[in-house]
């Protein structure tokens, strides 16, 4: 395309457009510049609208890109490699807040620090802050999935992103959304830490915290590494989750003393450990001495706290000032980023320490402890090829270190260029080739930042899909980019549903000699396979796939009627008999389980810990089907939902093949995150064997307040005026009492009210809670959230808006012909409706959802009879990420063999 400058200059301007060598030079590298490469040009825009007509371009020339913000990544992420075209988004920084909703639309070059300073007003922040948060955009830190200091219990950039607007490699734009409000797959989970490589974030929605009312600091120094990194494993261990929880080795703290960020660390410290604790007084007052008391009992020097906010932020200035006053040490830093379990930091920083010394290294500790994610700094000499080889070297039996202790080779900066020889530490063949199906789903002509943060496999599906490259990017002509025949074929096919003949006797006799005929029932016109191991569930999907028999995966079977209408499944396969706790190591808070083991019986047998998810159901779910719907309930305001508590799943592709993504640490960029995108993917994509779980300590007081009225609106109001008077219940619901035991009430509604915690923090959220709203009743326990979870009708949906919206909309249910008894969460913006069949319309319900999605959110319908199903659709209009949807499945499951009808995609 010989006129593509002209072309570009049309879109962007003249002073837009980049081309010159001498201005390439600024962006020949990011943050890590040990790795150079010039890009073929630079295009500086301002829309989202301007994104996709030069993306198109590019596109229609078959030159790959890359989008860029301030370049502050260190992991060679942003570098132009052979000739690719930069798109710079700096200057898109619109900012629009809402803090009704406690939310915030960006565009995706406002810089990190700028939302929480214009959020601050409304008394919220945006909780990830990376070192680099005051240069570094929102764009970068959605590709990388960023982490921060304060991101140790309030999660990273995944966690705090609801919806981004990407504009793909053909220039298309499309919406995705985390499926919290909108169904279908996880796209936005999957999209963050993609590195640049899916397509090109340039709007986001992102979720406001309120400021904390109480915070303290607490400043620990150590004679040794060794005693501070076991006070962290105790912290950790007690139960305490504090906001922060960060070390530095005595090479840090000399270096941070002799800077402009000093803070009075002693110098003749070992290590030092700054723990942040947040919340209100009372809770904050008995952990920092909890904290206090931790430290001093693993031989602490000197312990000191502050809740002085002047002291507090030079404190935290010398801790984020510490990767540039490691600049005086040398003119050189390489800088590694691993993760690694919590419990076993003693040892790993021992063996990093005894790497260093083989090489005669000097190495400095700067990391986030809590979160086991290390970031060793080596200084060194580039002009010395044998200092630069013993850093490489020193480097990678650190990376092997590591991954021996049951971590992972990034923990938030990302594979990019500089680790991706290392992904094969952690990730087999097959691993690698389900990711870059996924890859190839959203960018089947390989145009997006191509050749990062997943290796290209000989034969493999990113090899099929990347289109081939030839001439050189200092050429005039434009890279020829020719997309392979089989990547067209692919991204144009549409998935197609087939159904073999079905003869169940033959059926039989084939499945007894993978599974024994004890494990092969008749349920009606489907066959029930229960299988036993992960290897019978491959060598099953193996035969199902030659056999072509569809194959829907079930654990309790709660939902098993979920999604839209279809034929019934040739096979049922449960994964009931998988019911084994794997691991659990209570000092990292995480536990390693087989996916047909019931939620109740895994938290019975975790003692004092437990997996907050109470999901519909509960009680009789299993965890892998809690996954694999993704279905929370209402603690999900406090603990998050189950895609926040996935830290690595094995699981069975169509084909048989077994594959894991992520880990059992609780920070991890390595790959890209598949459980994301299999957690709430209803069965269609992959048959879930295993999960690796956050947990959390069981808190020490457990109290429900109940306020009845006869207005589920009014209640609403009262809820959301206790959340703006500074009180924070860990759940709320306001529901038709019957689903409760409504007979012995006299009212229509209730409000519960759960507060959870520690017991000081309990009774000072309730005493305040009791002055503010007239308290009917109160109990202890489980049970009446338990009778809650277990509701249900012949016909039932949800319905999810945003909480400013959810009163009127819950109005609306109440006065329709159906009157369902409802459940509401005033928090979190969703209703769940019950009814029997005979008392609700599916006009009715069309006109919920068209409310439902004018206010911004959607309606499912979860259970019904076939024809009430077909006439409202269960999932309504899954918007322009369908395609995606569709392109994912038929790349994961190419013969749509898993539920193939539940998300309809074969129109």
């Amino acid at each position: 395309m010989s006129n593509l400058p002209d072309t570009l200059r049309t879109i962007v301007g003249e002073s837009s457009l980049l081309l010159d060598t001498d201005e390439l030079r600024v962006y020949e590298c990011d943050g890590l510049p040990q790795h150079k490469s010039l890009p073929r040009g630079v295009a500086i825009l301002r829309s989202t609208d301007d994104v996709a007509r030069v993306v198109h371009a590019l596109s229609e020339a078959f030159i790959p890109f890359l989008a860029r913000g301030t370049g502050t990544g260190l992991s060679g992420g942003a570098l132009a490699l052979d000739g690719t075209f930069i798109i710079e988004l700096a200057r898109l920084d619109h900012i629009d807040i809402d803090p009704v909703n406690r939310t915030v639309r960006v565009e995706t070059g406002v810089l990190n620090a700028e939302v929480s300073r214009r959020a601050k007003r409304y008394g919220l922040y945006y909780s990830p802050d990376p070192s680099s948060q005051k240069a570094c955009t929102i764009g970068g830190n959605i590709a990388e999935n960023a982490g921060g200091i304060h991101c140790l219990r309030n999660g990273v950039t995944v966690d705090h992103v609801a919806e981004i607007t990407v504009v793909l490699s053909d220039g298309e734009i499309v919406e995705l959304h985390d499926a919290s409000s909108r169904p279908g797959f996880d796209l936005a989970g999957v999209f963050v830490g993609s590195e640049g490589t899916f397509g090109i974030a340039t709007e986001a929605t992102l979720r406001l915290l309120p400021i904390a009312a109480s915070v303290r600091t607490v400043l620990a120094a150590f004679r040794t590494i060794h005693d501070g990194s076991m006070a962290v494993s105790d912290i950790i261990a007690s139960g305490i989750l504090p906001a922060a929880l960060e070390m530095m080795d005595a090479v840090a703290i000399r270096a941070v003393e002799a800077g402009v960020h000093k803070a009075g660390l002693p110098l003749d410290a070992g290590a030092a450990l700054i723990i942040e604790v947040e919340g209100i007084a009372a809770s904050v007052s008995v952990e920092s001495a909890m904290v206090e008391s931790i430290c001093l009992s693993n031989s602490a020097i000197s312990v000191e706290s502050t809740d002085d906010p002047p002291k507090r932020e030079r404190i935290w200035k010398a801790r984020k000032g510490a990767f540039g006053a490691m600049g005086r040490l040398s003119p050189d830093i390489m800088i590694q980023d691993a993760v690694v379990p919590r419990s076993r930091l003693p040892e790993v920083l021992d063996r990093v320490q005894s790497i260093a010394s083989k090489y005669d290294l000097t190495v400095a500790n700067v990391f986030h402890a809590g979160d086991g994610n290390l970031h060793p700094l080596i200084p060194f000499d580039s002009s010395d090829p044998l200092a630069v080889q013993r850093v490489k070297n020193a480097g990678r039996e650190m990376m092997d270190v590591c991954i021996d202790a049951g971590g992972a080779i990034t923990g938030e900066h990302g594979v990019g260029i500089d680790k991706i020889d290392y992904l094969g530490l952690t990730y087999s063949s097959e691993d690698l080739d389900a990711m870059l199906q996924v890859r190839a789903a959203f960018d089947p002509l390989g145009l997006c930042n191509p050749g990062k943060a997943i290796p290209v496999l000989r034969g493999c599906g990113e090899a099929r899909a990347v289109a081939s490259k030839s001439a050189s990017p200092d050429q005039d002509t434009e890279t020829n980019f020719t997309p392979t025949a089989a990547t067209n074929a692919q991204a144009s096919a549409p998935l197609t549903s087939t159904r073999s003949s079905f003869d169940p006797e033959n059926a039989v006799q084939k499945m007894s000699a993978v599974i024994g005929s004890e494990n092969v029932r008749v349920n009606g016109p489907s066959l029930i396979a229960e299988a036993t191991s992960f290897e019978e569930i491959s060598e099953f999907l193996k035969l199902s796939s030659s056999e072509n028999w569809t194959v829907t995966p079930i654990g309790a079977g709660n939902w098993i009627d979920a999604g839209e209408v279809s034929p019934d499944p040739n096979v049922l396969l449960s994964t009931r008999r998988l019911s084994r706790l794997v691991r659990h190591e209570p000092a990292d808070l995480v536990a390693t389980v087989q996916s047909g083991m019931l939620l109740s019986d895994l938290n019975s047998a975790l003692g004092a810990q437990w997996l907050p998810l109470d999901p519909p159901f509960s009680s009789a779910s299993t965890v892998g089907g809690v996954i694999a719907t993704g279905m929370a309930g209402p603690l999900s305001i406090s603990f998050g939902r189950p895609r926040n508590r996935v830290l690595g799943i094995k699981a069975a592709l169509a084909d048989g093949s077994v594959i894991k993504a992520g880990g059992s640490v609780v920070k991890n960029v390595a790959g890209y995150d598949l459980g994301k995108l299999f957690t709430g993917s209803f069965g269609t994509l992959v048959v879930i064997l295993e999960v690796s779980l956050k947990l959390c300590a069981i808190p020490e007081a457990d109290r429900t307040l109940f306020v009845f009225g006869s207005d589920a609106a009014t209640l609403t109001e009262r809820a959301l005026e206790l959340r703006s008077n500074g009180v924070y219940p860990s759940a709320a619901a306001i529901v038709s009492t019957e689903l409760i035991g409504g007979k012995q009430f006299p009212f229509a509604y209730v409000l519960m009210l759960r507060f959870m915690g520690l017991k000081e923090a309990v009774d000072a959220e309730i005493g305040k809670t009791r002055n503010l709203l007239a308290v009917s009743d109160e109990s202890e326990g489980t049970g009446v959230w338990q009778n809650l979870s277990s509701a249900q009708d012949q016909v039932s949906w949800r319905v999810s808006t945003p909480p400013s919206e959810v009163g009127a909309v819950a109005t609306m249910i109440a006065e329709s012909q159906s009157a369902p008894r409802i459940h509401i969460d005033p928090f979190q913006g969703w209703i769940r409706c019950f009814a029997g069949e005979d008392l609700v319309h599916a006009d009715e319900l069309l006109k919920m959802r068209e409310r439902a999605i004018t206010a911004g959110g959607s309606l499912v319908l979860d259970r019904a009879d076939s024809s009430f199903k077909a006439a409202v659709g269960a999932w309504g209009d899954l918007g322009s990420a369908r395609n995606i949807m569709a392109r994912i499945k038929s790349r994961l499951d190419p013969s749509n063999r898993l539920s193939p009808n539940r998300f309809d995609l074969t129109k």
